[in-house]
């Protein structure tokens, strides 16, 4: 007996369609009305109602889509302001996902995203010239002069959702979660990065915050640390230990056997 789609059925896979993949759909579908039609089916059958996947690229194959509508406008718009390491982890906490930083960069590469910093000047820009002015003008400050609007040592600025602490003038600043680690758990390597076990970057409580290498922190916004069930953090963490451990010890070991050849 040939199946017959109600309206109900037809809705469903035009909404979904929308935001998601065929295989998706399909899955959703099944999921949804109990059946078992395959994505050939279910193709056909949108093609033979018209109807059609938002325009996307690719909808209708068989590869999924990465990310849904919503979430690629936050890639485009947090790109701008942040390196990949923490838009990969921004968007897996964000959104519960787990995606890898390999993936990350093929989206980004697949659909022409880029965060339009390139580290030149723009043309038409003049460098300032390397010799100062002889004399004073009518912009320059006198020796030890402070501008009216400068910010005094103590002060908190966030900076793309980090707390920076102003640790000396005339300009230097510091992450507070470094400062708190420091005075409170122990020393740092300019190379260390202090990372919040809870991932709430508000809670400079000293138990909170774990000193890792960059190698680890690499690691860590790879497999999506944040996105991943509280209980199972702490394991990873240690795991994430465990790893950088047995990566000192090989290199020492390799340090050792070209020191002796």
């Amino acid at each position: 007996m040939r199946f017959v789609y109600t309206d109900e059925h037809k809705e469903f896979i035009k909404t979904k369609f929308q935001d998601h993949s065929l295989v998706e759909v399909t899955r959703m579908f099944n999921e949804k009305f109990g059946l078992d039609k395959t994505r050939d089916q279910l193709k056909s059958m949108a093609n033979n109602y018209g109807i059609r996947c938002g325009g996307r690229r690719g909808c209708f194959g068989y590869r999924k889509m990465l990310l849904t509508k919503e979430q690629m406008a936050f890639v485009e718009r947090e790109y701008k302001d942040i390196s990949r390491d923490d838009l990969l982890e921004r968007l897996n906490a964000k959104y519960d996902l787990s995606l890898t930083i390999n993936q990350l960069i093929a989206f980004l590469k697949n659909n022409k995203i880029t965060s339009g910093r390139t580290g030149q000047f723009e043309k038409g820009h003049k460098p300032a010239p390397n010799a100062r002015p002889k004399g004073p003008n009518r912009t320059s400050f006198s020796k030890g002069h402070t501008p009216h609007n400068a910010l005094p040592v103590g002060t908190e600025r966030n900076n793309h959702g980090y707390v920076e602490v102003k640790v000396a003038e005339p300009n230097t600043w510091e992450a507070k979660q470094r400062l708190v680690y420091k005075e409170f758990v122990g020393d740092l390597e300019e190379s260390d990065v202090v990372r919040f076990v809870d991932g709430d970057r508000m809670n400079f409580s000293p138990d909170n915050l774990v000193k890792v290498s960059r190698a680890q922190h690499a690691y860590l916004s790879r497999i999506g640390y944040l996105s991943q069930p509280q209980p199972l953090r702490p394991t990873i963490l240690a795991v994430s230990h465990l790893q950088e451990r047995i990566r000192v010890i090989e290199s020492n070991e390799d340090q050792v056997v070209a020191g002796a050849a």
